[in-house]
């Protein structure tokens, strides 16, 4: 089953999941879709809400269930991909550890966290260098936490020399770490 499955079983409509757990509609829109992955606070508020396993939540491989068309061709791609509930507790826990590391300051302008999330910890994002969709892999050497700023301007910028002062952050962690 899926967020939208455990959701539908449970009777409830995407406000009302979004209301539980202090998000808009939209965002359970994205969650359920797949274009957004929650953050990890967020799946065990929902896995909460919805009185299931956080396993439950990711237990399927969806690929391609929604699709894009491809401009200026009449083929479509995939334009994501649900991770199996391995991957999914493979990445919290990966989150988790890079998060702690960075000890609430962003590892790529080392500014301290903008503010603090519900639980009173320092929000910080954790960006993946080379995504899911491109092979990317939940793994120490493939992510950073970053503030919202710099997580977006990667995003959004795809800076060669962003990237690179990124992964020579995680070069350094990954020393200190050995």
């Amino acid at each position: 089953m899926g967020i939208r499955e455990c959701r539908i079983n449970k009777h409830m409509t995407q406000q009302e999941l979004a209301d539980a757990i202090g998000v808009s509609y939209s965002v359970i829109s994205k969650y359920e879709s797949g274009k957004i992955t929650p953050p990890p606070q967020k799946i065990a508020k929902i896995a909460d809400v919805l009185q299931v396993s956080r396993e439950d939540l990711f237990s399927q491989v969806v690929t391609g269930a929604s699709e894009l068309a491809v401009e200026g061709a009449g083929t479509t791609k995939p334009d994501y991909q649900f991770a199996q509930a391995d991957t999914i507790n493979n990445s919290y826990r990966i989150a988790h550890k890079v998060l702690k590391n960075a000890n609430g300051h962003c590892e790529l302008c080392g500014q301290p966290a903008p503010f603090k999330d519900q639980d009173g910890e320092p929000y910080l994002e954790i960006h993946f260098i080379r995504p899911f969709s491109e092979g990317g892999k939940a793994e120490m050497d493939n992510c950073a936490a970053l503030c919202p700023n710099c997580n977006r301007m990667l995003t959004v910028l795809d800076s060669e020399e962003n990237t690179r002062k990124l992964l020579e952050v995680i070069a350094k962690r990954k020393r200190t770490d050995s």
